[in-house]
């Protein structure tokens, strides 16, 4: 009876130190896993972060593509009213040859024809001031 109790108490502490020893291992493992959960916390936040500047940077893109397309569209249209503004002035110039020779022509003719040429130049001026 005597050896049983003192193996009983025996095996009592033997499970008390496996059981120490265990719950050390236990807190250990609960530390690194802590130690984890923050790692992967910090890493999560870095990530969100790089993303949000990611966001940012593609979005500041974004709105200079807008800006440039926007730019690109004004300076063409300004090419588009340059080019118009341009043949308008050919066009112009186009009639003044053309009145200048009907004029040379009339002067030549007026030297034989009379008076009429005279209402003819005088059309030509009249239209050339309403027309430019």
């Amino acid at each position: 009876e005597k050896q049983r109790k003192a193996d009983i108490t025996n095996a009592k502490k033997a499970l008390g130190k496996e059981t120490a020893a265990i719950k050390k291992v236990y807190k250990k493992q609960e530390q690194k896993i802590k130690k984890f959960e923050q790692a992967i916390a910090k890493m999560e936040k870095a990530e969100d972060q790089a993303d949000d500047k990611r966001k940012k940077v593609d979005e500041a893109m974004e709105e200079k593509i807008r800006n440039s397309v926007a730019r690109r569209k004004a300076i063409a249209s300004e090419v588009r009213e340059e080019k118009d503004s341009c043949n308008l002035i050919e066009a112009r110039l186009q009639y003044l040859e053309n009145l200048e020779q009907m004029l040379g022509s009339a002067a030549t003719a007026s030297m034989g024809a009379g008076a009429g040429s005279e209402d003819l130049i005088m059309s030509h001026a009249t239209a050339l001031d309403y027309s430019g």
